[in-house]
């Protein structure tokens, strides 16, 4: 297997699993950082926003690792999508303060899963 295909299905497991349990059961990973879910309108912005595009970017990560002619958009994907939370999350940490440890390896991740998916692209 290639390396950008590795990546492809690592950032597919990694996303789509988180996808689903943002769908299925939000509060599973909410509550272990201390986040509360207080109204039918979190549930709903929660699924839709977390847990069904999450699931449906690891979708398209896992597309992208089995189909070759998709391997280059769905790169692209994970590139945009990977550096869009990073940046978002360095922005909160200069203007909000430090967040619970957990958001800082998720932090970590979405550098490293950026990073290499735009060297995957340098070899696609």
């Amino acid at each position: 297997m290639n390396a950008p295909r590795l990546i492809l299905f690592l950032a597919a497991a990694e996303i789509g699993i988180v996808g689903l349990i943002y769908l299925f059961a939000p509060l599973l990973i909410l509550a272990a950082n201390g986040m509360t879910l207080d109204s039918v309108n979190d549930y709903h912005a929660t699924r839709a926003a977390y847990g069904g595009a999450f699931t449906g970017f690891g979708l398209l990560f896992l597309t992208g690792a089995l189909n070759a002619s998709l391997r280059r958009p769905a790169l692209i994907a994970l590139f945009t999508f990977m550096s869009g939370f990073a940046l978002g999350r360095i922005y909160s940490l200069a203007v909000d303060g430090m967040p619970a440890p957990t958001f800082l390896i998720v932090l970590c991740t979405e550098i490293l899963l950026a990073g290499a998916s735009l060297w995957a692209l340098q070899r696609e």
